[in-house]
């Protein structure tokens, strides 16, 4: 009987090592996976912040550019520059310039002009000796330089030549711009973001010492003492001038300190592309800052770890000593890990719990967010709608009037788009898409976004016809096909056409594709849309792959989901899309959708009204908070001839219905104070079932569904809404009572 005690005791020990060794391979393998997690996390988020510096870099020259661009055709410039050719005063230009320096004081800190280099200027607003650095992009028209002070602060110096051939230069303040768009970054105690030139020469860095001198050789100099070249150090250096983006741990030193020591950084760095040039952007923290931080994790996890073990050990002890306990141990056990599972069961519930919460703040907020911006855009339409309706096609503002109307109406679809973060299952509104209007309106935006060497143009059928769709999709639909256009082109010079016309279903014939087969049970007019460019083209073993998921030919640029989404939106609107390409040739997207022909809204409201007769006798309780809103609905209504009483409370309106109960509509908002929209339908209907009541709400509840259906309420309207909407309904509803 001792034997087989020394026995188990024996396995057991055994087990408990094993166990032991397993735990701690376990545990080192976590702790290297979680401490390289940690550091690939940092450098990613350090070539984030490396990025985001760059964009601003690009975007800052290329406004100073366009700045100089404007101020060179200025009519102040060129009378400036005809008095110093007839005169050789520069009074005039002195004034403009000045002018210019007064408004961009912090990023621009000097002007000249020259009839060649900028050492040898016929004009300065400030007289300063400057010293070349480095060239950053020589052109014809265009050269961006690097120059220093007697100060030793760096100057980017921009120049464009004007119709005389001046140079007009600008000299940007990289030390004003650095405090500009990189002091609120903050890298651990001693982090930095610096940039370099492309021979490494440092322009902007947080330490003023260490601008204006090369990255290697420099730094060799001013720190004899130190062996500053290293493979790690140089190996970076040289990924950086040739423009290779990534990030990296290397061996390098804190210049602030006063006897630098050979410290690990970790770096991420991009560039700037600048015209034909470039520049080195970088950012660096403290290795060590971030072990630290890792070792602190680490040795609470070993400590857990320990804890754990020791907690098992004393368990397996108490086994050994409790043998003859072992079967009611066993099912201790057994209850113990029953009882660990629900824990984690519970756990994991908690985690989805606070999830499902976050994401109905989230739609809580959006709701707010989309109920407000309704209420500002229920004026705006209504007031709008209310104003073309009195007005004259032929006003001189009737157009003015109604883009003011177009516009809000866009931003309703906007909206409603947004909506859609607060609730689920809501469909995508479809109405009539004025085809003119909406390619018009891509037009403008591609022309703000398109590369200088592209030219866009449009060849519209005018017409007043439409599609039965979403305008918002429609135009997603456009400009991506747009974009692709511009990749396609590159930077050569290139042409981007957009054709619309209108074909009779016969013509369908023309285009032999096989999927025009799901058109042909329309009988109608068809919408042609083409979107043409004489880039690259695409291969036929591409062409057909294009429009699947995923599937991208712009390596990591593209994700592959922009085609296949214009599919999807094309496919949703009745419609089809397919191309046509030739390899250097080009490349035709066809867009193919049945027509619709635009109701006339004011013929409709027309009819109705000499169907129905006089509005006077129709008496409409309106029920909103918002003292906008409520004006605008009782001001509108009553100008259709209906006669209007409002109330900004629901409990008003109730007590109304006590003194006087002959209302034959009430159109109530549906997020008040003291009462929301439906209960103030059930309170009314309770009493006065003959009472036909419409909701307006600017989020569309499942509730208000359902009252619909119920009878609760006859009609609900989504905000913003116009008047003659209202009115639509209104007949309706009359018309089935």
């Amino acid at each position: 009987m001792r034997i087989r005690k020394n026995n188990s005791t024996k396995y057991i020990v055994a087990i408990m090592i094993i166990c032991t060794g397993l735990i701690g391979i376990l545990l080192v393998y976590i702790c290297k996976g979680y401490f390289d997690i940690t550091i690939e996390n940092q450098e990613k988020q350090l070539l984030i912040i490396s990025k985001n510096v760059a964009t601003a870099l690009e975007t800052t020259i290329q406004r100073s550019e366009d700045d100089m661009e404007y101020l060179i055709s200025s009519p102040e410039y060129l009378a400036g520059e005809e008095e110093y050719c007839e005169t050789g005063s520069c009074d005039k230009i002195d004034t403009l310039i000045h002018s210019y320096l007064d408004t961009h004081s912090w990023e621009v800190d000097n002007m000249l002009l020259c009839k060649e280099s900028y050492d040898v200027p016929f004009y300065t607003a400030k007289d300063i000796q400057y010293e070349k650095v480095s060239d950053v992009s020589i052109e014809q028209d265009r050269e961006i330089i690097l120059l220093k002070n007697s100060d030793n602060q760096m100057f980017m110096a921009i120049s464009t030549k004007d119709n005389r051939n001046y140079k007009l230069f600008i000299m940007i303040n990289l030390e004003h711009l650095y405090e500009e768009l990189v002091s609120y970054i903050t890298l651990g105690d001693q982090g930095y973001v610096m940039v370099k030139d492309s021979n490494a020469t440092i322009i902007m860095h947080k330490l003023s010492n260490q601008i204006g001198i090369n990255a290697i050789d420099d730094r060799q100099n001013l720190y004899p003492s130190i062996d500053i070249k290293n493979d790690s150090l140089e190996n970076m250096i040289n990924n950086q001038i040739l423009k290779e983006e990534g990030s990296e741990v290397y061996e390098s030193y804190w210049w602030a300190e006063e006897n630098p020591k050979l410290v690990k950084k970790i770096t991420a760095y991009t560039h700037a592309e600048i015209e034909k040039g470039f520049l080195i952007v970088s950012a660096v923290m403290d290795y060590s800052a971030v072990a630290k931080l890792i070792i602190n994790d680490v040795m609470r996890i070993v400590l857990l770890s320990i804890l754990v073990v020791i907690g098992v050990a004393g368990l397996m002890i108490y086994i050994i000593l409790s043998i003859r306990r072992r079967n009611i141990i066993a099912k201790e056990n057994e209850y113990l890990k029953e009882l660990n599972k629900s824990l984690q069961t519970i756990h994991e519930n908690e985690l989805l719990m606070a999830h499902q919460q976050q994401l109905q703040i989230i739609g809580t907020m959006t709701g707010g967010i989309v109920h407000e911006f309704n209420n500002l855009l229920t004026p705006i339409m209504g007031y709008a709608g209310l104003i073309i309706n009195s007005m004259d096609q032929n006003d001189i503002y009737y157009e003015d009037i109604s883009e003011i109307y177009d516009a809000a109406d866009k931003a309703k679809e906007i909206i409603h788009q947004i909506s859609s973060l607060s609730r689920q299952n809501m469909d995508t509104v479809f109405k009539f898409v004025d085809m003119n209007q909406l390619l018009n309106r891509v037009k403008k935006m591609a022309e703000s976004v398109k590369p200088d060497n592209i030219e866009i143009s449009a060849q519209i059928q005018s017409s007043e016809n439409g599609i039965f769709g979403n305008a918002t999709q429609i135009n997603q639909v456009m400009l991506n096909l747009i974009m692709n256009a511009y990749y396609a082109i590159g930077n050569n010079q290139g042409k981007v056409v957009i054709r619309y016309d209108e074909i009779e279903k016969e013509e369908l014939e023309n285009f032999q594709h096989e999927s025009l087969e799901a058109l042909k049970k329309y009988n109608c007019k068809f919408a042609k849309i083409v979107v043409e460019d004489n880039g690259c083209g695409i291969e036929d073993h591409i062409a057909i792959r294009i429009f699947e998921p995923f599937f991208t030919t712009k390596g990591s640029e593209g994700v592959g989901l922009g085609l296949a989404l214009v599919n999807n939106i094309v496919s949703s609107h009745k419609g089809i899309i397919f191309v046509k390409s030739k390899v250097l040739s080009g490349t035709k997207f066809f867009i193919i959708f049945p027509l619709t022909e635009k109701a006339n809204q004011k013929n409709y409201i027309a009819t109705n009204k000499s169907i129905i007769g006089s509005d006077t006798s129709i008496k409409i309780l309106v029920i909103d908070d918002n003292p906008k809103v409520l004006r605008l609905l009782e001001k509108g209504l009553k100008s259709h001839g209906y006669q209007v009483k409002g109330k900004s409370n629901p409990l008003q309106a109730l007590e109304l219905f006590e003194e006087d109960n002959s209302y034959n509509i009430v159109i109530s908002d549906d997020s008040m104070k003291d009462m929301n929209g439906i209960q103030l339908a059930m309170s009314i209907k309770q009493k006065y079932p003959q009472i036909s009541i419409i909701i307006i709400t600017g989020m569309l509840r499942k509730e208000i569904i359902e009252a619909k259906e119920s009878k609760v309420i006859e009609e609900y309207m989504v905000k913003p809404i116009a008047i003659d909407t209202i009115e639509e309904v209104i007949f309706k509803i009359i018309k089935k009572s």
